[in-house]
């Protein structure tokens, strides 16, 4: 708030945008619980009033399926009061999916620490613990409304000293999927363990932060919450595996085994003009679908070892190990039988 950012905001609507969705997020400059969540309705408000030039000729805001929302830290926190309030400083609006990851409790009692369960007292009482009052939570539409509660296993102490946001996240996910008359869908998901934050902050609080911050990258693959993230807006269900991985493995490693090798070009050629698919499936360049670019991508990264990872923003200038061109024919003649194997008949 004011000064401060958590999480990279310009990053992750540039994702979205990769994803086919529309991102839009501003600073805050409020410092206030009640600052901060007029500012955010605020905020939603610009988002409806984006009008098609400022988005392109063939694009346009689709409200059919109503806003959704992703809060990190307070952004949680106020995330989850604005799918209560279903407004805007000036209209009602249909709340989506809400994505809340590690909420803060907000201070409101002497103490304002998140305490296992919720407050038992005043001195204990956090904003969180007013927003999860039951009155509160019955204006939570569950036929619109979605929620997927994720947070590090290590936010919690003593990593985390002053909150237990592992207890916390959970506590929200339990009052919404056993609310009193109709409960609403919620998905909760623990992570590993964060240990790759600055040295003089090692609470896993750190893993929704920017990359220069001590957080994680935000890519679509297994062991980053990215995936979930994207899978969940995508109304698909959440990946099972809790790994956290520092670094994204290099490019065209579909099986994730530090070497590109034939056991990934089996797995593009299985998939080969297939569509819905992740980076396990071929899917490199994150379109969803696997075809040549990605057989490029596979090409172009061949043999290189878990010791030589490149991260996604490495130009093909600076590639090591390209395979030679007789090499890369015989990839491209794999690939076709593959294609050939697999239309119209499954591939074995």
């Amino acid at each position: 708030m004011g000064s401060l950012v958590g999480g990279d905001m310009e990053m992750a609507v540039q994702k979205l945008a990769e994803a086919g969705l529309i991102g839009y997020a501003q600073r805050r400059t409020g410092t206030s619980v009640p600052d901060t969540l007029t500012e955010v309705q605020n905020g939603i408000d610009d988002l409806l009033d984006l009008a098609a030039d400022n988005l392109g000729p063939e694009q346009a805001i689709d409200l059919s399926q109503g806003v959704s929302l992703i809060g990190y830290s307070r952004g949680g926190l106020l995330a989850l009061k604005i799918a209560e309030l279903k407004t805007t400083k000036t209209q009602e609006v249909t709340i989506d999916k809400v994505i809340i990851m590690a909420a803060a409790p907000g201070k409101l009692g002497e103490a304002g620490h998140w305490v296992e369960g919720g407050a038992t007292s005043l001195r204990d009482y956090t904003t969180m613990d007013e927003y999860l009052k039951e009155s509160a939570l019955a204006d939570i539409d569950e036929n619109t409304s979605e929620f997927f509660l994720l947070a590090a296993n290590n936010d919690q102490p003593p990593d985390n000293p002053n909150n237990n946001l592992v207890d916390l996240v959970s506590t929200v996910h339990e009052r919404l999927t056993n609310r009193t008359g109709t409960p609403v869908e919620s998905t909760l998901k623990i992570f590993d363990d964060w240990d790759y934050g600055p040295p003089h902050d090692p609470s896993g609080h750190t893993l929704f932060e920017s990359q220069a911050d001590g957080g994680q990258a935000l890519q679509r693959q297994t062991g980053f919450y990215w995936l979930d993230v994207i899978r969940f807006l995508e109304g698909e269900e959440v990946t099972l595996s809790t790994l956290l991985n520092e670094s994204p493995a290099a490019m065209g490693d579909a099986n994730l085994d530090g070497v590109i090798d034939v056991g990934d070009l089996g797995i593009v050629g299985s998939n080969y003009n297939m569509v819905g698919m992740e980076f396990t499936d071929g899917d490199f360049n994150e379109d969803r679908s696997v075809n040549i670019t990605d057989l490029g991508i596979l090409g172009a990264h061949w043999s290189v070892s878990s010791k030589t990872r490149i991260p996604f923003t490495t130009s093909v200038d600076t590639l090591v190990s390209v395979p030679e061109p007789q090499t890369f024919m015989m990839i491209l003649a794999a690939i076709t039988c593959y294609s050939k194997r697999r239309y119209p008949h499954p591939f074995r």
